[in-house]
């Protein structure tokens, strides 16, 4: 039943996501997507902390001084933990630039809903994705503006209907 009631959901939300790009113009996918290449090796390095949702490393090029920022228990009902990160956003861009290594990384794990915590909110630049696909959220899970991101690619904001230095949560489809 929990299984039916996630599938029905998930087409909900598809439903709910396409009904809002017709009425506000709102892109809900990306032009294109660059590939991360090297990054595979980058987002293999960030393993999870124990019991983590969000893991901060305060240089993006440096596995140095990571911290867990949420707990597991604050995903979405019925999501799971992961090995490696859905996704990692960043404070600078443009991704693998050399100003790109030098800010801070925020690495998300499991599935379901995040948001980003307060002292990073609307400051992420660029982003990069494992094997997961997902949706940015300017504001809560769910509303507009959006932008849907593919599985293992990476990218800058603008993305979708996601201003850069705008982006408030992110919704990950499975964990990786």
């Amino acid at each position: 039943m929990k299984k039916l009631i996630a599938t029905f959901a998930a087409a909900a939300l598809t439903a709910l996501l396409a009904a809002t790009t017709l009425l506000l113009g709102v892109a809900a996918t990306p032009a294109s997507a660059t590939t991360p290449g090297p990054d595979n090796q980058h987002l293999a390095s960030r393993a999870p902390l124990p019991g983590c949702a969000m893991v901060l490393a305060p240089k993006a090029s440096s596995d140095q001084g990571r911290v867990c920022l949420q707990k597991s228990v604050t995903l979405a009902a019925g999501s799971s933990a992961a090995a490696s990160p859905g996704v990692c956003i960043y404070q600078n861009g443009p991704v693998f630039s050399p100003a790109w290594a030098n800010g801070w990384e925020l690495c998300a794990y499991g599935s379901g809903d995040l948001w980003v915590p307060p002292a990073y909110n609307d400051q992420a630049s660029s982003w990069i994705s494992g094997c997961t696909s997902g949706v940015f959220y300017a504001y809560q899970p769910g509303t507009a503006p959006w932008g849907f991101f593919p599985a293992n690619s990476a990218g800058n904001f603008p993305w979708g209907g996601v201003p850069n230095d705008a982006l408030s949560s992110l919704s990950l489809d499975w964990p990786c």
